[in-house]
């Protein structure tokens, strides 16, 4: 089940059953992912990685005056303008002129407990059914 930006979390300490939830909007997660990424030289990384497979791609970079590598440039290749390429598509047999660009999605899904049997009793029904968020939902009705 996917979860919307808007959506609220509530994660409970693994092993202390009565602690209260940290209760954090989906959103601010997607942010910091965002942030982590752009923080990273994933592109450094990819580029290093393909070279200890013996491929060197054509991307240039941009130095400052003191001999660094300007990292953002061969982002703007991968993961904004496009690396020109052919693509050999084996469906058709044929090269297609065109761009290869790469795009991260993050998805974030929720996956629900199993719905209780109904040979449970009531009473285990009711406790199960109460959870610190009901006076979080109430007040927002």
């Amino acid at each position: 089940m996917n979860v919307s930006q808007d959506d609220l979390i509530a994660f409970y300490h693994p092993k202390i059953d009565n602690r209260k939830p940290e209760i954090i909007k989906v959103e601010y997660i997607t942010e910091s992912l965002e942030e982590l990424i752009d923080g990273i030289q994933i592109e450094e990384l990819l580029n290093e990685r393909l070279k200890s497979k013996e491929i060197t791609l054509p991307v240039v970079y941009q130095y400052h005056s003191k001999g660094v590598r300007h990292a953002s440039q061969g982002r703007q290749y991968w993961f904004k303008d496009g690396l020109k390429c052919e693509l050999l598509n084996f469906g058709n047999q044929s090269w297609q002129k065109g761009k290869f660009r790469i795009n991260l999605k993050v998805e974030m899904e929720f996956i629900p407990d199993k719905v209780e049997s109904e040979d449970s009793t009531e009473d285990e029904k009711s406790h199960d059914n109460s959870s610190p968020l009901d006076e979080i939902r109430r007040s927002m009705q």
